[in-house]
């Protein structure tokens, strides 16, 4: 089994907004060909300020998971909430919205959905050499137009500075919908990466 990884994240900063766009691919290729395992999303992020302690966000996302039945998913949504932390060293962040996408399963016709979405975001870092940063980002999203469906997305990743802005990382990922638009694929999809970058 054969399994390239990418991830590339953009961020602008400034005192009062913050804007960023993620994105992420993940290709499996097997020796006989079984299997559709592929994943990747993009993501366009705006944060914005109000006051010190508050914050508003707006995403728009589109993803694609075989595992778990998603040809694509077009989501677009905004979430509030506050800032616990917020220092040169650390963030933590709780916030809630909501969310409307629309989805592409594997084999079954598409659906539109209204969903909640309750999210916690925490960053660690340092800027003396070695570098090191910490993230975590959780966003779960319970459903509002199919009653007992839950979805959650958990991304975490630490990494080191080798040499001048030169990374060593970890990273792990679970995708979890415990009513995939496809009945017979997979709740879940986890993985853990070990990956080498570059910061600009």
């Amino acid at each position: 089994i054969g399994q390239p990884n990418s991830n590339w994240t953009t961020t602008y900063r400034r005192p009062a907004f913050q804007a960023g766009v993620t994105a992420s691919l993940t290709q499996t290729q097997t020796d006989d060909g079984s299997g559709n395992d592929d994943r990747g999303y993009v993501e366009i992020s705006y944060l914005r300020y109000p006051w010190q302690r508050w914050f508003f966000a707006a995403a728009s996302r589109f993803e694609s998971n075989e595992s778990v039945g998603i040809k694509l998913r077009s989501q677009v949504g905004g979430a509030v909430g506050p800032r616990l932390v917020n220092s040169n060293r650390a963030q933590l962040a709780l916030g809630g919205g909501l969310v409307v996408n629309d989805e592409r399963g594997v084999d079954v016709e598409p659906t539109q959905n209204i969903e909640g979405l309750l999210l916690f975001r925490m960053s660690y870092f340092t800027y003396d050499r070695p570098k090191t940063n910490l993230d975590v980002n959780v966003q779960y999203y319970p459903s509002l137009s199919n009653l007992g469906r839950h979805r959650l997305q958990l991304d975490a990743g630490v990494k080191r500075e080798l040499l001048k802005d030169f990374f060593v990382g970890v990273s792990m990922y679970n995708t979890y919908d415990n009513r995939p638009p496809n009945p017979t694929a997979d709740t879940n999809d986890v993985g853990v990466v070990m990956s080498l970058g570059w910061s600009y």
